[in-house]
């Protein structure tokens, strides 16, 4: 495990902390989980039935991503963690905000925007950002919306979650945006990601070139994402 900091041009400064890809988790580390390290298959045939609990499945290539830190203020106030959703659910209740980018809520009950049965909602105990991001694709949000959001983040001095369902494209993409408005050139992000979170991390060029715009930068002619 490696850390150093870095200065930025922003007015954040930001604690890069890198966890190797295929570093494994101590056995009291409070960011493991005690899923399998094979994450379990259920197959679906078209004629209905289904079988496959726990196989290994040759061709299917699956990533486990419990919560990981990845960014963290100098002086400590907040923090980002990124992860997939289904690997990260026992875990939300330790973190002040959640960015959800699957598009549906994995906390709300009993959602009733109705004021003479309010009394009847049963709201998360944890604040969730849900946005309705496609998979593969990019969402339709300029750079004031992360650059608030970290706003957000050092004045209430919160720790954040940012998860999809398989943790590498929109998550990645989230985490190489938040970098680019604290000051990470959108290129140097996007490696950065790769090297240290996942490198299935910001699967399609148009994830990657969001994250140029989002930097305010041009795309380059040579794009280092995978060929999807």
């Amino acid at each position: 495990m490696s850390r150093w900091e870095e200065d930025v041009t922003d007015e954040y400064e930001i604690e890069w902390s890198a966890f190797a890809d295929n570093e494994i988790p101590a056995a009291d580390d409070p960011y493991e989980t005690s899923r399998s390290k094979r994450r379990q298959s259920r197959l679906r045939l078209p004629s209905g039935s289904e079988f496959g609990y726990g196989l290994d499945f040759p061709y299917a290539q699956f990533c486990e991503h419990p919560p990981q830190c990845l960014l963290r203020s100098v002086e400590g106030g907040w923090s980002v963690s990124a992860g997939a959703e289904p690997d990260c659910q026992k875990h939300m209740g330790r973190f002040d905000l959640l960015l959800n980018l699957t598009g549906s809520s994995v906390l709300a009950r009993h959602v009733i925007p109705v004021q003479q049965l309010a009394h009847w909602e049963k709201p998360p105990l944890v604040p969730e950002i849900v946005l309705d991001w496609p998979d593969m694709g990019v969402i339709d949000l300029p750079r004031q919306f992360w650059s608030e959001l970290v706003a957000h983040l050092a004045s209430t001095r919160s720790s954040l979650l940012v998860f999809c369902v398989g943790g590498h494209g929109r998550t990645g993409t989230a985490i190489a945006s938040i970098m680019t408005v604290c000051g990470w050139e959108s290129a140097d992000a996007i490696a950065w990601v790769r090297a240290n979170y996942c490198t299935r991390a910001i699967e399609t060029k148009l994830q990657e070139h969001y994250v140029h715009r989002i930097a305010g930068e041009n795309a380059p002619i040579n794009s280092t994402t995978l060929p999807f």
